[in-house]
Parts: structure tokens; C-alpha cells; sequence
């Protein structure tokens, strides 16, 4: 191979390189430009005129309000539980699962919270 050849070679791959970093560049500066739209797209509400929608919506919302406050309250009585048990091993044990227990019903309450959202004709999400 000739010296000729192979810088030619050399030349055209940074040249590639060279490119291909531009295009990311471009990319990554149009993409960091995007931003979140709301339902209101282009002036059109998309709830407007489905009252469906919006009761799917309060009802997912209130869902997610439920979960987080018995979540923040089953936290607090787990630490000061733990608290209680001054280290006996056998208490934090104990404590420990039934902190475990009681986060596998606070998420099964949401899923069923949330799948009564969506049910035709159900009524406030399992409120």
C-alpha cells in the first residue's frame, strides 16, 4: 500500500468523524431545545370534549395523592418503630417485615386505585 493510499485513507475516516461529531452537535442542541407540551396542543384542549378523560385523570391523580401520604405515613411509623426497639434484633426483624408487608399493601392499594380508573363506569377509583 502506498503512503499516498493510506494518508488519503487517514484523511477521509477524520473527515467521517469529523462529520459525524457535527451531526451529533446539531442534534444534541435541537433536541435541548425541545420542551413538554401540555394537553393544549395548538389551542385544542384534548379533555375538553371527553369528561371521561378528565375523571381518568383526577382519578389517577388522587390515586398517586393516596399512595404518597400512606407511603410518607407507613415511613414515619416504620423509623419510629425501629426506634422503639432499641436494638433488639428480634423487634427490628419483626418490624422489618411487617414494614414489608405493609409497603406490598400500599402498592397493591394504588394498582387497585388506579385499575378502577379506568373501568367503564366505575365509580371514583375504588374511593
Amino acid at each position: 500500500m502506498s503512503t499516498i493510499d493510506h494518508h488519503h485513507r487517514r484523511v477521509s475516516r477524520r473527515l467521517t468523524l469529523l462529520a459525524l461529531a457535527a451531526v451529533l452537535a446539531v442534534t444534541a442542541v435541537a433536541l435541548s431545545r425541545c420542551r413538554t407540551v401540555g394537553d393544549s396542543v395548538a389551542g385544542v384542549d384534548l379533555t375538553a370534549g371527553n369528561p371521561k378523560l378528565n375523571h381518568r385523570s383526577d382519578c389517577v391523580h388522587q390515586c398517586n395523592k393516596d399512595f404518597n401520604m400512606a407511603h410518607s405515613e407507613e415511613v414515619e411509623r416504620h423509623a419510629a418503630a425501629l426506634k422503639d426497639c432499641a436494638g433488639d434484633t428480634d423487634c427490628v426483624h419483626a418490624e422489618n417485615t411487617r414494614h414489608h408487608t405493609r409497603q406490598l399493601e400500599i402498592v397493591r392499594a394504588m394498582q387497585n386505585c388506579k385499575n378502577g380508573c379506568y373501568n367503564e363506569g366505575g365509580g371514583g377509583g375504588g374511593h
